[in-house]
């Protein structure tokens, strides 16, 4: 009967930690699937700035391109009249 009730708890024992192990990986995998959903997240959003940065910077440097003709077309306008 000792035998018995030894095999059943060996087997018990080896069934728990099989199903803690799975459940431990398990747990590790939804982890590290997460971090790389926030990471390519973060990643978008960081080159989503980018551009939006350098759209920015570019509409300026147009703005400033049309103010610097502006100028010089009206030097060259009080010059000649």
């Amino acid at each position: 009967m000792l035998k018995c009730f030894l095999g059943a708890l060996f087997t018990y024992q080896v069934a728990y930690w099989v199903w803690l192990k799975l459940e431990t990986l398990e747990a590790r995998k939804d982890m590290n699937d997460e971090i790389t959903s926030l990471n390519l997240e973060l990643t978008r959003a960081i080159l989503k700035q980018k551009v939006l940065i350098e759209e920015r910077q570019k509409k300026k440097l147009e703005e400033e391109g049309k103010d610097k003709v502006t100028d010089k077309v009206a030097e060259v306008a009080k010059k000649w009249w």
